[in-house]
């Protein structure tokens, strides 16, 4: 078996960036094309019901999930030979910890479930739970796969994640039933047999083990690495529910949808932080500090690019097909791309962070941009609708997006601005 893992170097940052730009590209359009079957399979009814199921396996993983994915990136990078104990022990964790989680979901009586008004039994949701290994295997792999700099991969383990997902829901129809808690099952088959394939070429570099001491050090880091988890899931999410408690649901429509849209610009960021991320633990660039700042700079222009983009095909295609008038839309998504762009640079600079060692520090930001978001968010959304919530989440990017780069400079130091405007190669010697 061969132990020799293919690692980051410099000159290969350029194939890095892309393959994981294709493999998160990839990865969220296959997933997309499942929900669209799904959705035409089972109605809006049933699909919202697969969806509670889903997303209840995604908060098991989130909840419980202690930042492991995040400590298996950093730590593999730092000790690449260990890539297959560190697969080995995100396995065992991927086993234990969704079972926590049931034992929990089990004592909660059946009326708590059903309560909920989503038409699905106690048991069906709890089966969510006990599935959820399959979620946790497929990520903690993925970041085990992330940290060994191999995003070629990385891309593959995704597509095949993908690809599955959306086969099971061509197939599902055609060897049983099609209900939500069917179709379910086959979603959940999806990252189980993307799990098995990155499993398989992680076992073919490096042999698989357990070993406890290097949990305690994936712990340790896990732990910082959730605080900013958790609070980077709050301030992306928890805005909606406020709009939907001070706002009619048409307010909450139009600004949900805005966001909907506008998130698709995070896509190309999300994949480019992580070989930063990568790349700084493993030490690869002779400065990585200041290549964070240049890589911060190259997506500062993508987004706002994409941005234009996006709101022109919002303009064109969005709007006749929601039956919105263009100001309803365009409004709040245009005051959000900017914001966007200042954001997906400076999560460059959380990401050197996360891989200098301080997973803690950009859950800072989050927790800022989410303060200011629902502040703002009472005080204009009563007004202003959708268009208030906008600026509210937009001043919140703004701000999370500050506090990242005083963070980053206050760690690093003023001497790395002179680095703004050089080449990578300027920067790199």
């Amino acid at each position: 078996m061969d132990s020799v893992l293919i690692m980051s170097d410099s000159t290969g940052a350029p194939r890095r960036r892309l393959n994981a730009v294709v493999g998160v590209l990839a990865g969220v359009g296959l997933n997309a094309v499942a929900v669209l079957l799904a959705l035409r399979i089972l109605g809006p009814a049933g699909r919202g019901q697969m969806v509670a199921m889903s997303l209840t396996s995604t908060m098991v993983y989130v909840v419980f999930g202690l930042g492991l994915p995040a400590a298996a990136v950093y730590l593999v990078a730092k000790d690449a030979d260990a890539a297959g104990v560190y697969a080995g022990n995100a396995l065992v964790a991927s086993a234990v910890l969704p079972m926590i989680a049931l034992g929990a979901a089990l004592l909660v009586p059946d009326g708590v479930f059903e309560g909920a008004r989503l038409g699905l039994e106690a048991g069906s949701l709890r089966m969510a739970v006990a599935l959820s290994p399959a979620l946790f295997a497929f990520q903690q792999l993925a970041s085990v796969v992330q940290g060994m700099g191999d995003y070629s991969l990385l891309r593959d383990g995704r597509v095949v994640q993908g690809a599955a997902v959306a086969m099971g829901m061509v197939v599902a129809p055609l060897v049983t039933t099609a209900t939500p808690e069917t179709l379910f099952y086959f979603w959940v088959a999806g990252y189980a047999i993307g799990a098995g394939f990155l499993a398989v070429m992680i076992w073919r570099r490096s042999s698989f083990g357990v070993d406890l001491a290097r949990m305690r050090k994936s712990i340790a880091y896990g732990v910082r690495a959730f605080w900013t988890q958790v609070w980077e899931f709050v301030n992306m999410r928890g805005d909606q529910l406020l709009v939907a408690a001070i706002a009619p649901p048409s307010v909450l429509g139009v600004y949900a949808t805005a966001v909907s849209l506008s998130e698709i610009l995070f896509h190309v960021p999300n994949a480019l932080s992580q070989v930063v991320f990568s790349d700084t633990a493993a030490g690869v660039h002779a400065d990585p500090r200041a290549m964070a700042l240049q890589e911060g700079r190259r997506v500062f222009g993508l987004t706002v690019a994409g941005g234009v983009a996006l709101l022109v095909v919002s303009w064109l295609v969005v709007v006749p097909l929601t039956g919105l008038t263009a100001q309803q839309l365009l409004v709040p998504l245009g005051l959000m791309v900017v914001p966007i762009s200042f954001l997906s640079s400076a999560r460059m600079l959380g990401a050197s962070l996360m891989g200098g060692g301080r997973p803690e520090l950009p859950g800072l930001a989050a927790a800022a941009s989410f303060v200011v978001t629902i502040a703002l968010d009472l005080a204009l959304v009563p007004r202003f609708g959708a268009t208030g919530a906008a600026l509210g989440v937009s001043a919140g990017y703004l701000t999370g997006a500050a506090v990242l780069a005083l963070t980053f400079f206050g760690r690093a130091g003023g001497g790395l601005v002179h680095t703004i405007g050089k080449s990578d190669s300027e920067v790199a010697k």
